[in-house]
């Protein structure tokens, strides 16, 4: 049999080296815990989804269709914004009422468990059956000190979807400002109970105190984690800056810490050591391969000149 065409080696070698270096620009399909959902950055304490984060955060927060949501008992709430060094984020309830749109909702609710309370957002409960009936315990629910805001919502066109007159006096006065503080010990404004049609959470005011459509509207809340409020544990900050995303592992029984990296390797510690598999392993692996396969190439030219 007549020895193969040394180009023909040549040839089949480079058709071979291509594929490794091909591969060098590759990065894995999936990483459990992500760094990033949609346009929000994602850190500890919070996490993307099971596994991530801290664990009492999994059932509140997580990550899907690139959205990232508040979840309780009573819905799941897109997260506007995340301040990480104030341990604040703010929360919008889709059937929460502004000025500019209003409507009817059933309310809102925080999960006694989690580790969440409102942050300084007033409650305005809006078109209510009659607010001077809302009394627990001989004291009104309604904050009469703050009524101004309701006189200012009730000059909101958008009143008229609650049944309400816009500009009336019947505009103010089915309307009251929700004194309970974190939403009382239940921590839940139930509307259906209350005889309330929708309500206002009003995150900031701005320099318009009077205007309500150009207030800030959302749920503002405060989380806490740790030994003290916003303490971030050492190893977690060391595996973060290495690239990686703070997890856990195990049951509620029983819960370890892991550092998630991009390789989908789970460690103790951080990704430091996985950065040559993730960046620079398929180079590597490429160039050892290339030197063998040159060495091959020189064999098979040998051997045809023979």
């Amino acid at each position: 049999m007549a020895a193969p065409h040394p180009f023909q080696a040549l040839n089949l070698i480079l058709f071979l080296l291509a594929t490794p270096f091909s591969a060098s620009e590759s990065t894995p399909t999936s990483w459990p815990c992500q760094d990033h959902c949609g346009s929000l950055p994602v850190r500890y304490p919070l996490g993307t989804g099971p596994g991530c984060g801290d664990p009492r955060f999994a059932a509140s927060v997580s990550c899907k269709n690139n959205q990232f949501l508040f979840t309780t008992h009573t819905g799941s709430y897109p997260i506007l914004s995340i301040d990480y060094a104030q341990s604040r984020m703010l929360v919008s309830d889709p059937r929460m009422s502004t000025c500019m749109a209003m409507q009817s909702s059933s309310g809102f609710a925080l999960d006694w468990a989690a580790p969440f309370q409102l942050d300084g957002s007033v409650f305005a409960l809006l078109a209510c059956n009659d607010p001077s009936r809302l009394v627990h315990d001989g004291s009104s629910l309604c904050d009469m000190a703050s009524s101004h805001i309701c006189s200012s919502l009730g000059g909101c066109a958008a009143m008229s979807t609650l049944g309400v007159q816009p500009f009336s006096p019947e505009a103010a006065s089915t309307c009251c400002v929700y004194a309970p503080i974190n939403l009382g010990p239940a921590h839940e404004v139930n509307l259906t109970q209350l005889g309330c049609k929708g309500y206002a959470a009003v995150a900031g005011f701005g320099d318009t105190p009077t205007d309500p459509a150009r207030w800030s509207y959302g749920v503002a809340l405060h989380y806490s984690y740790g030994l003290g409020n916003g303490y971030l544990p050492a190893v977690c900050d060391a595996c973060q800056r290495s690239g990686g995303a703070c997890g856990y592992a195990g049951t509620s029984l029983r819960v370890s810490f892991v550092c998630v990296c991009k390789t989908g390797v789970n460690t103790t510690s951080d990704c430091y050591a996985q950065q040559g598999l993730w960046g620079g392993g398929f180079r590597r692996g490429a160039s050892v391969l290339g030197l063998v396969m040159t060495g091959s190439f020189w064999a098979a030219f040998m051997a045809a000149g023979r």
